[in-house]
């Protein structure tokens, strides 16, 4: 059984939502009121996405939105490794072909952060700065890998990250190649995964996050949206929690 709870918001300075969402076909880039909540069982791969779109406001929605129906179709019949790369690679191609088609859409981008949870094991993956993070004992440990410069030091204070991402999925001038970050975990046992948009993590310590997950995954996803408001929120907010066992 597999069960999430997602949801997706703009935040307290955004005028509009350029992240996207998706969770099996369902996927959602509108402001939400309260998160979903789904549970479906292990006999078909669930494909959960969080992508944070880049390139002004409606193209970064529109990257945002491509990535994750191309991916939504065919990341479930990816079997191995090279399949899934495969896929993000074909996404990251269909951004760049939409640019051609249409000029007005130039520099469009995506993040994105995932996971693919089959019977035979999980694969998680990202591009970019949005997150998968493995939930194990009420503690978090992150999966993917941050593709961004490192963070500038400030003497006697805490070095800050630039905002600049160094891959993406689409955002460039030209096609430009990426090189996903994968990793597999079998489903030995219990797991559970948050995905979220940097409008989370970028706001909020490591241990409130963690303090703000429990039992029930609805209230956890609310509590991690709440805490995010009130650290301001200047950027969307996409969290997806999901927990799997057989």
């Amino acid at each position: 059984m597999i069960e999430v709870a997602a949801y997706t918001h703009k935040g307290k300075v955004r005028r509009r939502n350029e992240d996207c969402i998706a969770v099996g076909s369902w996927l959602s880039s509108e402001i939400m009121d309260a998160p979903r909540l789904s549970r479906v069982g292990l006999d078909t791969p669930l494909v959960c996405l969080v992508l944070d779109g880049m390139g002004g406001h409606a193209n970064g929605q529109l990257a945002a939105r491509l990535a994750a129906e191309n991916l939504s179709q065919h990341m479930p019949g990816c079997v191995d490794e090279a399949a899934v790369r495969g896929c993000i690679h074909a996404a990251n191609a269909l951004i760049y072909d939409r640019m051609q088609k249409e000029p007005d859409s130039f520099g469009m981008g995506t993040t994105l952060a995932g996971v693919r949870i089959a019977r035979e094991g999980v694969v998680a993956f990202n591009v970019g700065d949005s997150r998968v993070y493995r939930v194990q004992d009420g503690f978090l440990s992150q999966l993917s890998v941050d593709d961004v410069p490192p963070p500038y030091p400030r003497p006697g204070r805490i070095a800050m990250r630039s905002g600049v991402i160094t891959q993406s999925l689409g955002g460039a001038p030209h096609y430009t190649e990426i090189e996903p970050h994968i990793a597999t975990q079998s489903m030995a046992g219990p797991r559970s995964y948050l995905l979220c948009s940097d409008g989370l993590y970028d706001r909020l310590p490591i241990d409130a996050m963690e303090a703000a997950l429990g039992d029930d995954l609805g209230e956890s996803v609310a509590r991690l949206f709440e805490l995010a408001m009130s650290a301001g929120a200047p950027d969307n907010v996409s969290i997806i929690l999901v927990r799997a066992a057989e």
